[in-house]
């Protein structure tokens, strides 16, 4: 059971073990007036105040307990050690106020205080034991609660006899609080205790209903119904005669204030035993019954079960729209209360209300509230049986929502078409245009094929042209430099003229070789120049029309030179000037070898047959200030590869050619 039905029994007991003489009203005015004089002492106050609540607490509303309370409670903190008893009082008084207010943990704070800081006043500190009790079991801490109602136990068990009231009614609130836990051997341990006690003192027959209470809730809980019926009713025939038949009056209520909650706990628990019996009309009988309990003991639990099966019994008739609307009621009042519980069963009948109503939008929701509220419980076995049922009608949740579907789809299926049609056209469009772009990529990669042919046919006759001319543009340049100095007179300056105007087309032709698109053949560098030495030989062979020269096995070093810059040292410097000036059968034997040192390469020309003239060795290798001379067109020529040369030349011993990296 909830932990407000309990609630009830545990603050009987707390008020059980108040001062239970009897106070006419005369007195109680009496009481009040004290509590209200302030001249009066503190002690005198609030000891009148303790008196007053507790014979008055059932007839006043829990706002002015309240307020009372926190009054006194604020006045105690004034009192001395004299005043110890009073300050437990207080605390008594205030901590049973905020139970009330839900501030158990307020309340459990301000019940240690009072218990560590005063003496052992035995019947006070067993109704902060009870208090304590009351909070824990409010916060669902049952073990605590527990413990303290043993504590309690234990020290009602040495005091007087006539405190055995309160001895028996705290057998009966451990009873509740083993049931919250289901241990049901302690519940009935405590429960044939506490009637064995009241066998023994006739005087006390009347808290039988406690304990009629708690076997009647056990019965229900081990779903022995037909028990649990026969006790309940027993338990209410103490206060009302025949139960089942009467219809009770608020008047008639009013007599039993002290067992308001007591009674609307049995109605419940008996008109869920008569629909466990699937005997509804006897339900429906005694249903205002418990609806007029629950409203008079203001239980909220109660009045969520009273709606609840209201509703239920009213689907039984199949009336689901009036079943609707008392579980709404249910619902509301579950949700404003906390009681999730409640919540998750006016959840489930509105479920089943709207399901049979055909409103399956509205079951659905309540479906997931049903959910959501068991999933918060931890109710596992709810959380499958929601799952079970949700799959159960999905089928038909779906036909219901066809035709809104249906609609919305016939709506939307022209856009959507429009939508398809664009898309297609957008699709046809990026086709055409990669088609489009493949087409155009490819004819101008062959377009780009065609251009690199043309550029390498004219690269390779540039250069051949520009080889040939500049080759002979050096024999043209030659020639007229020895034709021009062994003439003298008028015939110098035309020659002049014709060696100047070859200079032109040969600086030419080198610009030529430097344009960009044979840029890559310029700045070529050989890096093994035999073939351009063996390619120099034969030229002298041709030259000078017979094969005179022989070479070293020595390769030429690898010079990093371009090949028409190796043709030029001997071409410029040995055939051309043997070819012109020597008669053929003066024309010396020579031997062209190389040699490499670690940084300079040396090419050596050495004298094997007729030594060159003085005159014609001066003409060939002496320095020259025109820069156009053979000797100093190769110095330039070398210097813009980072090179230069040395050439040792003496007559009747031969030529050293040696070269350097700058």
């Amino acid at each position: 059971m909830l932990l407000i039905k309990r609630l009830s029994l545990i603050l009987c007991a707390i008020v059980c073990a108040w001062p239970n003489s009897f106070v006419n009203a005369q007195q109680l005015d009496s009481l009040f007036n004290v509590w209200q004089d302030k001249n009066a002492p503190t002690v005198s106050r609030i000891d009148a105040l303790y008196l007053y609540l507790a014979r008055r607490q059932a007839n006043l509303h829990p706002d002015s307990i309240f307020h009372l309370s926190r009054q006194a409670y604020t006045l105690s903190k004034s009192l001395n050690a004299d005043g110890e008893q009073q300050k437990l009082k207080a605390a008594i008084v205030f901590s049973y106020a905020l139970v009330s207010k839900d501030s158990s943990i307020q309340s459990i704070r301000i019940i240690q205080e009072a218990l560590s800081n005063t003496r052992d006043f035995e019947i006070l500190n067993i109704t902060l034991y009870n208090t304590l009790s009351a909070n824990f079991h409010k916060l669902g801490n049952f073990e605590q609660a527990i413990h303290y109602a043993l504590k309690s136990e234990q020290s009602l068990q040495a005091l007087h006899p006539r405190y055995l009231r309160t001895r028996i009614l705290n057998k009966s609130n451990l009873a509740g609080l083993y049931l919250e836990l289901g241990a049901f051997e302690e519940v009935q341990s405590k429960i044939e205790e506490g009637m064995q006690l009241i066998e023994q003192h006739n005087d006390h027959r009347s808290l039988l209903l406690y304990f009629l209470s708690n076997k009647g809730e056990l019965l229900k809980r081990q779903e022995k119904w037909p028990q649990a019926k026969a006790v309940i009713i027993q338990a209410l025939e103490s206060l009302i005669t025949d139960p089942l038949s009467t219809k009770l009056e608020k008047d008639s209520l009013q007599i039993h204030a002290r067992y308001l909650e007591i009674i609307a706990n049995n109605y419940a628990n008996l008109v869920e035993a008569l629909l466990a019996e699937e005997k509804y009309d006897s339900a429906q009988a005694i249903l205002p019954n418990l609806k007029l309990a629950a409203e008079v003991s203001a239980s909220a639990f109660n009045t969520c079960k009273a709606l609840e099966w209201e509703g239920r019994l009213l689907l039984q008739k199949n009336a689901p729209a009036a079943a609707t609307q008392a579980c709404k009621e249910a619902l509301e009042v579950s949700e404003s209360s906390g009681l999730l519980e409640q919540k998750r069963d006016a959840a489930e009948c509105l479920y089943l209300g709207y399901k049979e109503m055909g409103d399956y939008k509205q079951a659905v929701k309540y479906l997931e509230v049903f959910k959501t509220t068991a999933d918060s419980l931890l109710n596992s076995e709810a959380i499958r049986e929601a799952e079970r049922i949700k799959a159960g009608f999905e089928l038909r949740l779906l036909e219901a929502k066809q035709q809104e579907q249906q609609a919305l789809s016939t709506l939307a299926l022209n856009k959507k078409q429009q939508l398809i049609y664009l898309l297609a056209v957008i699709l046809l469009l990026a086709i055409a245009l990669a088609v489009v772009f493949y087409y155009e990529n490819k004819k101008r990669k062959r377009l780009n094929e065609k251009l690199s042919v043309l550029n390498n046919r004219i690269e390779r006759m540039v250069r051949s042209v520009s080889h040939d001319l500049i080759g002979n543009l050096d024999l043209a340049i030659s020639s007229t430099i020895l034709y021009s100095m062994g003439d003298t007179g008028a015939s110098q300056k035309p020659m002049m003229l014709i060696r100047d105007a070859l200079k032109s087309l040969k600086d030419y032709a080198l610009r030529l070789l430097q344009m960009p698109f044979i840029s890559e053949y310029v700045d070529h560098r050989s890096t093994d120049p035999n073939p351009a030495l063996e390619e120099t030989l034969l030229m002298f062979n041709e030259a000078l029309g017979k094969k005179s020269f022989r070479t070293k096995s020595l390769p030429l070093p690898s010079l990093d030179l371009p090949d028409f810059i190796i043709r030029q040292l001997f071409h410029n410097l040995m055939t051309n000037t043997l070819k012109h000036g020597v008669p053929d059968s003066e024309r010396p034997s020579l031997s062209v070898y190389a040699r490499k040192s670690s940084s300079d390469a040396e090419i050596v020309w050495e004298n094997n047959g007729p030594a060159l003239t003085p005159a014609q060795h001066e003409q060939l290798f002496r320095e020259r200030d025109d820069r156009h001379s053979g000797l100093n067109l190769l110095k330039a020529n070398l210097e813009q590869y980072g090179y230069s040369i040395n050439v040792d030349a003496q007559y009747d011993t031969g030529v050293r050619f040696v070269i350097r990296k700058l």
